[in-house]
């Protein structure tokens, strides 16, 4: 409740009167009680006569005017529990008309009241005549004993919040107990989620469908792209294949509710609590965040061989030659050790805008360690030798011969900067909106918990319809919907950018052609096996100095055997980067 500054701020005199007034034995003025009822549906008072020293009201207008603002607290189950009780003994208390005793409040009841209230150090602060101290002890009474339930009728949690007797579930942000967050998420409208919901099924299925299928690719070539680095693309896309099935996931049938939200209807804070339907919540955060980390993890080493591969044509050594498994390693166990670690501090949140559960929506501190600060290293470390690579490139490109291969090698050279580029530009581009939630995420929970204080300014019979108000109270700061579409965008198109080197190159038109003309061939086997077997001992009969082509560069300096080989392992495929030569296949080759 909100009262006027002079309400709340009592003169030094005030004080000191208040407090001799509640000394023990004083006596006081009684009056007569002309209206016994503290609130409504509230049992009426059994006495006749009261008193009005005990607080700021000096008549009985002024005690029915506080007591309807403080019956605001109704809309907070818990706190109206003991609120109502004590507020009503403390305004309208029993005066002994004889004696000119008074029957104050309890010390304990007084102290779970402040207890279940906190809400009220959000909204303002407690008058100086609700200190604690200055009421005498109820004796050997429980907190159960002082509640009183049987007066809690028809309780309701302002919007945005949501009445749950679940303890973990509170918003505690607000100090508001018995009420916690609703499951949609409060800072974005109605138009909003269904917005993203369409965005994320549109942009999910793309990088899907484009990562399987140039996941398809390598493996129907598998014995030219297995090879250590060229198959980092495959883990890549693997890594964004899988985690746009955590991403869609939401969408069968009824789903997101089970992963964002708890059967009660508020949102999905710090899993896994040990609830048995927090299981989806797990598994999709688990598949979202794992895959994520491990995808930028490959970034960083792809950039590093990439850069190692150039080096090694003008070098005969290789930075990374037998050190796969450490890379593996690396790859595969640093996002683990990141997701057991999380998973133990129980800081998974679910977010119903986005569909999904993962670390830092509530926790700004585990957002930095976990999501952009990982994020940060990688995208140095990748961007550093992407940067190095593509000069050693130039450099090679340079010493090329003037020959007609030479417009192939500058061709390799714009397609890997190209990629290169875009692949970093949508990664930046994720962890600059992550970093700019990180930002901005205080601002917008001030703003989210001015308007549930400006909600329950309003007296406890105002009407919410459909999340809004009448009240006139607004969030003053909230999230840019363009922002959360931009960050997915970029997540999102840098698995499609990814799944792009293997399914835009020739090598992949010819894999395919390859493919489904070894499918025909089969099938012709099967149906005429004579002219099968025909075939293979014309095949086993062929010489051994037959005519065969071999790969070649256009750089005399690194005409060799292990050059050619570094660069079709390295991704880059033989009939985009180098010329074929027929020469005489002899028992060395």
């Amino acid at each position: 409740p909100v009262h006027d500054n002079d309400d709340f701020s009592m003169s030094a005199v005030r004080l000191m009167l208040v407090a001799s007034l509640l000394r023990p034995g004083l006596l006081h003025t009684c009056e007569h009680l002309s209206d016994p009822v503290c609130f409504s549906g509230w049992p009426e008072r059994r006495h006749n006569w009261t008193t009005f020293s005990l607080t700021d009201a000096t008549t009985s207008d002024d005690v029915k005017r506080r007591l309807d603002e403080w019956s605001q607290l109704k809309q907070f189950s818990s706190c109206w529990s003991f609120a109502g009780d004590f507020l009503c003994k403390l305004y309208k208390p029993k005066c002994n008309r004889e004696t000119g005793s008074v029957t104050r409040p309890c010390n304990e009841l007084c102290v779970a009241t402040k207890l279940h209230c906190a809400v009220v150090e959000q909204f303002s602060s407690w008058p100086s005549f609700t200190d604690c101290s200055l009421f005498p002890a109820c004796g050997n009474v429980s907190t159960s004993e002082l509640e009183v339930q049987s007066n809690v009728t028809n309780v309701t949690c302002p919007y945005p919040l949501h009445a749950t007797d679940t303890e973990s579930h509170w918003y505690t942000d607000s100090g508001i107990k018995g009420c916690g967050i609703q499951c949609m998420n409060p800072l974005f409208t109605n138009e909003e989620h269904e917005q993203v919901h369409t965005f994320v099924a549109v942009m999910g299925s793309i990088c899907f469908f484009c990562t399987f299928f140039a996941l398809l690719t390598f493996f129907i070539d598998w014995k030219r792209q297995s090879q250590f680095p060229a198959v980092i693309i495959i883990y890549w896309n693997a890594c964004f294949c899988v985690g746009s099935i955590g991403w869609l996931a939401q969408f069968m049938g009824g789903a997101r509710d089970e992963i964002v939200c708890h059967s009660d209807g508020t949102a999905r804070l710090g899993e896994p609590s040990g609830d048995v339907d927090a299981t989806p919540c797990v598994i999709i955060f688990i598949l979202v965040y794992y895959f994520l980390m491990a995808s930028a993890v490959w970034f960083a080493i792809l950039a590093v061989s990439w850069d190692d591969c150039f080096r090694s044509l003008v070098t005969p050594s290789s930075f990374l030659s037998g050190k796969t498994h450490i890379l593996h390693g690396l790859a595969w166990t640093l996002p683990l050790i990141k997701t057991v670690i999380i998973l133990g501090l129980k800081e998974v949140d679910g977010d119903s805008l986005s569909g999904i559960c993962f670390v830092g929506y509530k926790n700004l501190s585990l957002r930095a360690w976990f999501v952009f600060g990982p994020l940060g290293v990688y995208l140095t470390v990748g961007g550093f030798f992407l940067l190095r690579g593509s000069i050693r490139l130039c450099r090679l490109k340079s010493q090329a011969l003037k020959s007609s291969s030479t417009k192939r090698v500058e061709l390799l050279v714009m397609r890997i900067g190209v990629f290169a580029f875009v692949a970093f530009a949508f990664s930046l581009t994720t962890f600059a909106c992550h970093l700019h939630d990180y930002d901005q995420q205080p601002k917008w929970e001030k703003s989210l918990q001015d308007y549930i204080i400006c909600q329950a300014n309003w007296t406890y019979n105002n009407q919410w319809a459909n999340g809004t108000s009448s009240s006139g109270c607004e969030q003053s700061n909230r999230p840019k919907i363009y922002v959360t579409v931009l960050q997915l965008f970029s997540m999102f198109g840098c698995g499609v950018a990814m799944s792009s080197w293997a399914v835009t190159s020739s090598s992949a038109v010819n894999a395919w052609k390859n493919f489904f003309r070894k499918c025909k061939t089969n099938s012709s086997e099967e149906l005429h096996l004579d002219r099968s077997t025909e075939t293979s001992y014309i095949r086993t009969s062929i010489p051994r100095n037959r005519v065969a082509p071999l790969t070649s560069c256009p750089i005399p300096s690194i005409a060799t055997r292990s050059s050619v080989s570094t660069i079709a392992d390295s991704g880059i495929q033989a009939d985009d980067s180098c010329a074929f030569k027929s020469i005489t296949h002899t028992s060395s080759v």
